[in-house]
């Protein structure tokens, strides 16, 4: 869920939400998130704006930031990569292979 300064949530439907997203101005968010890829990339306190999971993936608009969890980004990339400045997509996280002693 997104929360809004006036607390309210706009209403539509599950079908228009990337449009809806993509065409409603960042200002209107509660809080602005700092740039990832300023900080070395996504930590584990970054969350995905659909569903609150680990974010794997952040996508930076003209207007702000979007981040997602591996399966929504999956989801909405039609809708953002034609309009995305820049994609870093770290969801390869997911697979590495880590060694134990």
């Amino acid at each position: 869920m997104i929360w809004y300064a006036s607390g309210e949530t706009p209403d539509f439907d599950e079908a228009t939400w990337p449009g809806w997203w993509f065409n409603n101005p960042v200002s209107t968010l509660l809080a602005e998130r700092p740039a990832a890829q300023q900080s070395g990339g996504l930590t584990g306190f970054d969350r995905c704006d659909a569903c609150n999971a680990q974010a794997y993936v952040l996508v930076t608009l003209a207007a702000g930031e979007l981040m997602f969890c591996a399966h929504h980004a999956r989801a909405h990339a039609p809708a953002y990569k034609e309009i995305a400045v820049s994609i870093l997509d770290e969801s390869d996280k997911l697979s590495a292979r880590i060694s134990i002693g």
